[in-house]
């Protein structure tokens, strides 16, 4: 399975993905497959919990950490 990378200006279903997992985190995002400055920070704030380097792109750990394997 592809796990795409993600960043500030990615848009799409990917990101809706993105979003939505975050949500279920515990996260208030809006669902809408834009990834702008708040969906970057809740993402860097959820790497950070998790151990992750808080960059706020997704890899395959941070695709991980929020339940979706390769």
């Amino acid at each position: 399975m592809h796990l795409p990378t993600l960043s500030i200006g990615s848009r799409g279903p990917e990101v809706k993905n993105l979003q939505a997992r975050l949500n279920a985190k515990g996260f208030c995002l809006d669902v809408d497959g834009i990834f702008g400055p708040k969906t970057a920070a809740v993402l860097a704030s959820w790497q950070k919990k998790r151990g992750l380097t808080p960059n706020a792109h997704t890899n395959a750990q941070t695709w991980k950490s929020l339940g979706r394997a390769a």
